[in-house]
């Protein structure tokens, strides 16, 4: 299944929030991308073990570690050996690779997520906003797309 495809993502920055599954979804985006990805968050995930960690890179870091790396994870380690966000901003990422894929809120592995009025991943600065929502019993999880004109 394309993944990418179905969910019409295209080159930029696309956002992930609501409750279970984010981080499995931006995994498979990212094998199945084409191009250049970097990983990352705004709240705090566990570093993608199968792709190399960059915690304060430079533009030029990223740079350099995409010619050899086609998908890059970044953040800034914090507690119990996660990340939060990374110490470039999410615009500049997005001039360094062709997609930005970010985990933009956290339900803290429960099943259900209510979103407050502080949490970032709705302010994000993206171009495409991929909310993960439970449904029904029959049908949990359905994702909702979002485009942002102005990204």
């Amino acid at each position: 299944m394309d993944f990418p495809k179905l969910l019409g993502l295209r080159p930029g920055v696309t956002a992930v929030i609501g409750s279970g599954g984010k981080t499995s979804l931006l995994r498979r985006l990212a094998e199945e991308l084409p191009g250049t990805v970097l990983l990352c968050t705004t709240t705090h995930i566990r570093p993608f073990e199968e792709y190399p960690l960059l915690t304060a890179p430079t533009p030029e870091d990223i740079r350099k570690a995409l010619t050899a790396h086609r998908v890059l994870c970044l953040g800034t380690p914090c507690e119990n050996g996660k990340l939060t966000a990374p110490s470039l901003s999410v615009e500049t990422l997005a001039t360094l690779s062709d997609y930005v894929l970010v985990e933009a809120d956290g339900s803290r592995q429960l099943p259900l997520k209510a979103h407050e009025a502080h949490e970032t991943g709705r302010n994000l600065v993206c171009r495409l906003l991929l909310e993960k929502k439970h449904t029904s019993n029959t049908s949990p999880i359905s994702t909702e797309r979002k485009e942002n004109p102005l990204a």
